[in-house]
């Protein structure tokens, strides 16, 4: 038979790195931001505004999906830890 064995605290620690993500993100989300017109002038003009376009567009719903995570790693961290608390009090 298989088993595995949650650690409660592992769990909220990979929460609180996960909620990390979002603002990582966004700061180079306005990194990305002041780069736009790189190739202004150039013949790779439309093609870096293309890419930094797509960038721009997909970095907040990235970081929003980094927070939806961290939420979610915690959540399950506070019911494994509730679970735990429940089952040895009622021991």
């Amino acid at each position: 038979m298989s088993k595995f064995k949650v650690s409660t605290s592992a769990g909220g620690d990979a929460a609180g790195r996960l909620g990390g993500i979002s603002g990582h993100v966004l700061e180079l989300h306005g990194r990305l931001g002041q780069h736009t017109n790189a190739g202004d002038g150039t013949p790779a003009g439309e093609s870096i505004a293309a890419v930094t376009g797509q960038w721009a567009a997909a970095l907040p719903t990235f970081a929003l999906a980094g927070d939806r995570l961290s939420g979610a790693v915690g959540g399950a961290a506070t019911a494994y830890q509730d679970t735990d608390q429940a089952l040895a009090g009622g021991g």
